[in-house]
């Protein structure tokens, strides 16, 4: 949000065990994708504004940061990072590492904003 309330960006993640498969299908032929559990995620810009994925990831004494420039870390699929117009939509994935437990507390970080989600 901005100071004045206003919304800038609406965040969601999501786990899909479809789309994790397809992805680990898609990179079977690359070496494997590697990782643990992969979730989907989507920022819709509600006004001009840059949107990099500064995502951490934190369960008990775990933190993770993928690295945008590693797709077996973190991919897009439509959109784009950086300089987004209003109703500009980015859609992506992050693997998670192995250790990640989706069915318990997640913490998820992004820039100054924190929720706990659980995946069942």
């Amino acid at each position: 949000e901005t100071a004045d309330g206003r919304g800038i960006f609406e965040l969601s993640v999501a786990h899909s065990t479809a789309f994790e498969d397809r992805l680990r299908e898609a990179w079977a032929s690359r070496g494997g994708l590697g990782g643990g559990r992969v979730l989907l995620f989507t920022a819709l810009s509600k006004q001009p504004d840059e949107f990099f994925a500064n995502f951490t990831f934190v369960q008990n004494h775990l933190t993770f940061q993928p690295d945008a420039g590693s797709a077996r870390q973190l991919g897009i699929l439509q959109g784009h990072l950086g300089s987004l117009q209003a109703n500009e939509l980015v859609l992506g994935y992050v693997v998670l590492p192995a250790q990640i437990d989706l069915s318990a507390d997640l913490d998820i970080y992004w820039n100054d904003r924190r929720i706990t989600a659980r995946f069942s």
